[in-house]
């Protein structure tokens, strides 16, 4: 029901502007949109269980065996020790079990690649290689609040190289952050960029907050998270605009 929505030119060196002037009649409101990025912590978390993949992925091609490694760790990645994963996946492996194990760092459990599935689909599609479409076929599902590595031995499609035709080996390994300090480090708030955003409304027409937040570490931490954005936000004041709403 907004009349006009328009795009406020951006003035560097002389003054900070909103990014929307939207309007109808009697009511005119300013709208500032802004973005939380991943917090460095969740990056530092990926680098660690990337590194902790490696090993597995390099035994699993030494072995040629196609292998789905799900982990959930309990400690901090950045306290596990390098070859922690490798082992137990090596002893998975010898006892020829898919039986879980479970101790103080983590729980995981190993399993074939879904071969089945994978077959069906590449009879008549191609697919992009690394994509989370590929880590579906192979583990037969998509954990979406996961971190995924994977390595294969792959024939890329005819004039489209980055696309799969055909996949003969590959491992995948997901895992998943249980411990507290973890999930409270990646349950960034937002305040920060609130006082930012509000720095750039004006003072003469009521203003609006966006931010958006990437929520690829799951519903339980994008939950916690939202509590935390309730918590800063509700006692937040304004300082020269006059700021009514903050969505996040």
């Amino acid at each position: 029901g907004w009349s006009s929505v328009e795009f406020v030119p951006e003035r560097p060196g002389i003054g900070r502007t909103p990014d929307l002037h939207v309007s109808r009649p009697r009511r005119r409101w300013a709208v500032e949109c802004k973005r939380l990025m991943p917090s460095a912590y969740a990056a530092r978390e990926k680098v660690h269980g990337t590194a902790l993949a490696k090993a597995v992925h390099e035994l699993s091609s030494q072995l040629g065996r196609s292998i789905v490694v799900e982990v959930k760790y309990n400690i901090e990645l950045s306290s596990v020790p390098d070859d922690y994963l490798v082992r137990c996946v090596t002893e998975a492996l010898d006892r020829r079990s898919r039986m879980p194990w479970n101790d103080e760092v983590a729980a995981g459990r190993v399993r074939p690649v879904s071969w089945g599935l994978v077959h069906r689909v590449f009879a008549h599609d191609f697919v992009y290689y690394g994509s989370s479409r590929m880590i579906e076929l192979l583990s037969g599902a998509y954990i979406h609040e996961a971190d995924h590595s994977m390595a294969a031995r792959w024939r890329p499609a005819p004039g489209r190289p980055f696309y799969a035709d055909a996949v003969d080996q590959a491992s995948v390994v997901s895992w998943i952050c249980l411990a507290k300090e973890a999930k409270n480090k990646k349950a960034r708030h937002f305040k920060s960029i609130l006082a930012n955003a509000e720095g750039q409304l004006p003072a003469d027409r009521p203003g609006v907050v966006q931010i958006g937040v990437e929520s690829g570490s799951g519903a339980e931490i994008a939950a916690a998270r939202h509590v935390r954005n309730i918590l800063e936000a509700r006692p937040f004041a304004p300082t020269s605009s006059r700021l009514r709403w903050v969505y996040g």
